[in-house]
């Protein structure tokens, strides 16, 4: 049986439980694997972000990122909830939730109970369980970011100019991704997940080249 798409508003309610869980997940020092990224995600990738991939950014950034001690740290990550018109999703976020959805989340609930050391193998199975029950119209850019957006994030993290000069020389400047090029061409882009994009370093490393 082919599963129903959900509404925004009902994807709203499940991110806005699975944050709240989050939150209590990551309340205490949990141990992780993952490595500080180079390179700070922008407004432009959290707008191609599934519903799973902004929970397990959350996730990340508590527990890496150090979110709760760093004002302003999950600015983006916020404005994108703000964007999307997550009303209960910001409202859980924000610790401002009078209540939490009582929407199950199923296996997502279960493999965070669970959760031990924090791994990239780990998120990237709570983002795929709770896409398989919060997706539709879930109001994301769908695709792979484009050079354009790219240059974006670079300037809103706060880049140095000849990084970004550089990476523009190199690359271009182009607002089409691989995604729409591909499907242009009638090919099937595989989706670019957040922790697969390149790093500052590796986008100078690459423009230097």
């Amino acid at each position: 049986m082919t599963p129903t798409p959900s509404s925004r508003s009902e994807i709203d309610r499940s991110l806005a439980r699975a944050l709240r869980l989050i939150r209590q997940a990551a309340g205490s020092s949990r141990r992780h694997t993952l490595r500080q990224s180079t390179r700070a995600a922008g407004p432009a990738t959290y707008r191609h972000l599934t519903p799973g991939q902004l929970a397990s950014a959350a996730l990340a950034g508590l527990v890496v990122g150090q979110w709760a001690e760093r004002e302003g740290a999950d600015r983006f990550f916020v404005a994108e909830l703000q964007r999307r018109g997550m009303t209960e999703s910001w409202a859980a976020w924000d610790n401002d939730a009078a209540t939490v959805s009582d929407t199950p989340l199923g296996e997502f609930e279960t493999r965070l109970s669970q959760l031990g050391t924090l791994t990239h193998h780990s998120l990237d199975n709570l983002c795929e369980t709770l896409d398989r029950v919060a997706f539709g119209d879930d109001g994301r850019t769908p695709g792979a970011l484009s050079p354009a957006e790219v240059i974006e994030d670079m300037e809103a993290t706060g880049m140095p100019e000849e990084a970004i000069d550089a990476y523009a020389a190199a690359v271009g400047t182009s607002a089409t991704s691989l995604s729409q090029d591909l499907a242009v061409q009638g090919e099937s882009p595989t989706p670019l997940l957040a922790a697969e994009m390149p790093t500052e370093d590796e986008a100078a490393d690459e423009a230097a080249l």
